[in-house]
């Protein structure tokens, strides 16, 4: 899937966030939106997703999408007496795989992201960095065809960073895109475009 943006501009009342920005991004790659505070990072990834209008321009997809993407959050939401595969299962489960499906692939999606070994444990054990690759997991779960992940590395140490940022690769060599709104240049870095803001 080709996305492209063109000539896209957000403004709330006078205040302009986006201002006339145009790029392309290709499924399989990991893109990275980098910038300060307040540059419209995680409104540009409103706007991919399609739940915010831009004031002017397009956000056009090469094909037909139907509007889902799974998004990895800044905080990682989970339940915290579920166990760590029941809660990665939650992606599979909400597009309707059966309970038995769901826990397979819950499974194969933590084993991608190094969690296996806490599969069982109840994830309100889970670290900083291992909720975030739980979040991960989840999102790899869906199969949906784009992952926002909003400043996924935010508070977290370097290596557990690393290991998100690792995690989101995984997700980009299934075929998708996976767009990362961050302030973190050591996970820029390991990007296949970097979009400044």
């Amino acid at each position: 899937m080709l996305i492209t943006v063109e000539s896209l501009s957000v403004r709330y009342g006078n205040r302009v966030v986006l201002d006339d920005i145009s790029f392309s991004m290709q499924s399989g790659t990991v893109v990275a939106i980098v910038g300060p505070s307040g540059s419209g990072k995680s409104t540009l990834l409103a706007v991919v997703a399609g739940e915010l209008e831009p004031t002017a321009g397009h956000v056009r997809f090469a094909e037909a999408w139907d509007g889902r993407v799974s998004w990895i959050p800044q905080q990682s939401r989970h339940i915290g007496h579920r166990s760590t595969v029941s809660n990665a299962a939650l992606g599979a489960l909400s597009q309707g795989s059966d309970r038995a499906d769901a826990k397979a692939a819950a499974r194969r999606a933590l084993e991608q992201v190094h969690l296996s070994e806490v599969a069982d444990l109840a994830a309100r054990h889970l670290s900083g960095g291992e909720l975030q690759r739980l979040a991960v997991a989840r999102a790899l779960c869906t199969g949906h065809p784009i992952v926002l992940a909003d400043e996924p590395t935010a508070n977290l140490d370097k290596a557990s960073a690393q290991s998100v940022a690792c995690a989101m690769i995984t997700i980009a060599k299934h075929g998708r895109l996976v767009v990362i709104a961050t302030h973190d240049l050591a996970v820029a870095d390991l990007a296949d475009q970097v979009i400044t803001l």
